[in-house]
């Protein structure tokens, strides 16, 4: 088996900036080849090595949690700060394999960003540069460390070159910094942005949205695109400079005056789709006089969401024997096996999905038809037993 040479994980390092560090510190280069690499050292129990998720692989071999892994070394807790699909759960959760997958090594911004005081420092303290996930977060040109301009490079360069190497192609992200900084509702969303990096899940716009649209209020804002009251979209151009809007949010400077624009009108329509998430941050940063008053409401949403979910029996460690023994005692029936196990119910079913189990209870006509003539040669009980020994 290959052995690899783990380095230690920094803090706010960037997941796939880890990625391309573990292959330069063991000679390996292409994202493809490192991740073949990390199959092959990485052995999961009963489990297909190709099921394992990068952050899966990753979070092992530095020794921490997924949750952990998330919150800290992906954009995922700014790219799913209001999000509607599995809002309850927290972000990192080992069962969500499809949205770890997708998500953990997902960027928000076309460019790769880096600071060169963070570099010098990093050199000679160090010894080696690595990647920040805080300098890659979507409509933040300067490091917040040293409160100068970050470094732009292409995608193309890749995380696969270290910052060092990186830093000779190079050029300034933000030409009229001053004007940027000195922006007031800019100077809130930056910070907005990083408050949301410590957010443990997501904020279902049905939890937001109202906050907002009370928020809206006082600036009579209008929330429909019908009437001739000012628009959101409108007051983020007259407050924003143009040069920082036409980097990050330039479809904002292609819309007609009192044209509304559900990307970002529509975040206080509580009964609207969940946008992205820098549309509500933005938002935040317009509408609140303060940061402490941005923070505040996004904290209030937060809490009343969890009071919600605390409501809701937690998931199980489930054992394969247990769901053996609810499997047969309810003939199938996920329903009562979630009553049975005194679980939660949409846990048990991803559970049952993974492992291949049908729900008796809930199948087509023709499925039902084919269990039907089976059940003239078995017992539902023994049915259920064969379903679940072909699984395992």
């Amino acid at each position: 088996m290959i052995q690899l040479h783990i380095p230690e994980l920094m803090p706010d390092e960037f997941i796939l900036g880890y990625l391309g560090r573990i292959g330069a510190v063991n000679g390996i280069k292409g994202e493809r080849t490192i991740r073949t690499s990390l199959r092959e050292w990485h052995m999961h129990r009963n489990r297909s090595i190709s099921e394992v998720t990068l952050i899966e692989h990753l979070s092992y071999v530095s020794g921490i949690d997924t949750h952990h892994f998330a919150r800290h070394h992906t954009l995922i807790p700014a790219y799913r700060a209001v999000a509607s699909h599995l809002h309850d759960h927290k972000h990192g959760e080992p069962s969500d394999l499809g949205l770890l997958s997708a998500h953990a090594p997902r960027l928000m911004r076309n460019d790769l960003q880096l600071c060169y005081e963070c570099i010098k420092e990093d050199i000679d303290f160090l010894g080696f540069t690595f990647w920040r996930r805080s300098h890659q977060l979507p409509g933040i040109d300067w490091c917040q460390k040293h409160a100068t301009a970050l470094r732009s490079v292409n995608k193309e360069v890749g995380f696969f070159l270290q910052p060092r190497d990186a830093i000779k192609e190079a050029t300034c992200c933000q030409e009229n910094q001053d004007l940027v900084e000195s922006n007031s509702v800019i100077k809130r969303y930056v910070e907005l942005m990083h408050m949301v990096l410590d957010l443990p899940r997501p904020i279902p716009p049905s939890v937001i949205s109202p906050r907002l649209a009370e928020k809206a209020k006082k600036f009579n804002l209008r929330k429909s695109p019908l009437g001739n009251r000012q628009l959101l979209s409108d007051l983020a151009i007259d407050q924003l400079p143009r040069s920082w809007v036409m980097k990050h949010f330039i479809k904002l400077l292609n819309k007609e005056p009192n044209q509304f624009m559900y990307e970002y009108d529509g975040v206080c329509n509580a009964g609207g789709k969940a946008h992205a998430s820098v549309s509500y941050i933005l938002a935040t940063a317009i509408l609140c006089k303060s940061f402490d008053e941005g923070h505040q409401l996004w904290r209030d949403g937060i809490n009343t969401e969890m009071i919600k979910v605390d409501k809701v029996p937690a998931p199980v460690q489930f054992s394969h024997r247990r769901i053996k023994t609810a499997y047969v005692t309810s003939g199938g029936n996920i329903k009562q096996m979630s009553e049975l196990m005194e679980c939660n119910y949409r846990s048990l079913q991803e559970k049952m999905k993974k492992l291949g189990l049908p729900s008796l209870a809930a199948m087509s006509i023709p499925t039902l038809r084919a269990v039907q003539d089976c059940r003239r040669r078995f017992k539902t009980d023994h049915l259920c037993r064969l379903n679940f020994d072909q699984a395992i």
